[in-house]
Formats: C-alpha cells, sequence, structure tokens
C-alpha cells in the first residue's frame, strides 16, 4: 500500500463593500497587523484595545494562543472596498476577529457571512468539508461542517443503537 500525501488547502474569497459607517480600510489594517505579529500596524483604536493585554499576553501570544495563528489570507482593496481571499489556506478566526473588532468600533449595522472550503490536493478521507462564518457588531458565529455533522450523529446515536448498526 503506498502512502499518499497531499496539500491541505482552507479556501474563501469575499469582498467587503466600502460603505457608510464601515471602514474596510481598518480591517486590511488588522489583518496586516495579525499577519506581521506587530501591534503596530493596526489602526489606532485597535491598538488601544490591546488584545490580550487583559490575560497579561503580548500581541504575538494573542495571535497563537486566542486566534489560532495569523489569518494568511490575500486582501485587496477595490473599487468596491476590500477583497479578501485564499490562494491556499487561511486561519478563519483571525479574520473573524478583524472584522468583528471593526463591527462593533464603528457600531456597523447588519452582518458579514462567507463561506470557506476545506479541499486536498490529492483525494483524501479527511480532507473535504467546510464551513460558514456570521459576523454582526455584538456576536461571531463560526461553524463547521463537520460540527454539524458531530451535531446530527449525537442526535441520532440512540436509533443508530436500536438499529445495532452504524453508517458513516
Amino acid at each position: 500500500m503506498e502512502f499518499i500525501m497531499a496539500d491541505y488547502y482552507t479556501e474563501l474569497s469575499v469582498e467587503l463593500e466600502d460603505k457608510p459607517g464601515w471602514v474596510v480600510q481598518d480591517i486590511r489594517d488588522i489583518l496586516l497587523a495579525i499577519e506581521e505579529g506587530d501591534i503596530e500596524s493596526a489602526p489606532e483604536w485597535y491598538r488601544k484595545l490591546a488584545p490580550g493585554a487583559t490575560e497579561g499576553k503580548d500581541f504575538p501570544s494573542f495571535i497563537d494562543d486566542c486566534l489560532g495563528g495569523p489569518s494568511l489570507v490575500t486582501h485587496e482593496l477595490t473599487e468596491r472596498g476590500l477583497w479578501i481571499y485564499t490562494e491556499e489556506s487561511a486561519g478563519i478566526d483571525p479574520l473573524a476577529h478583524a472584522i468583528h473588532e471593526t463591527m462593533k468600533h464603528y457600531n456597523t449595522p447588519g452582518y458579514v457571512t462567507f463561506e470557506w472550503a476545506y479541499t486536498a490536493s490529492k483525494p483524501m478521507l479527511d480532507a473535504f468539508g467546510g464551513g460558514a462564518a456570521f459576523i454582526s457588531a455584538t456576536e461571531i458565529i463560526i461553524r463547521s461542517t463537520g460540527d454539524w455533522i458531530n451535531e446530527m450523529i449525537e442526535a441520532h446515536e440512540p436509533q443508530q443503537k436500536e438499529a445495532g448498526s452504524e453508517t458513516r
């Protein structure tokens, strides 16, 4: 049996339109600060928040411990706003954090949603799925397809035991 090596990806693409009450440049600058591990790249209002300071952490530790590392997304200012996408993989939590903190700071009405896909360069049993994010000034909800599947399995566990079989 041959062992197959594959590259794993988290792919997404979302455009945030530049509208009144919404500063997409700030989101871009927060993403740059997270990627560089340098809070000085962030907008002044964000630097004053000092993410992680209440837990006694410096900014790079906050990025690793609370956000799971940098987002590694590509972001471009366009005529319409800010286009955020991946060419390989992305961290969802840092991206959601940057959007949420900006919405919260500017008290931006409404919400932002985006979906992502987990893929691989070769067929693999554990490589495919995805998820979605719902972000507003008051909340972040991130849900993967794996979470949903696990909830369904738990909900139907009694039926599976009763039937004496398990299908996956």
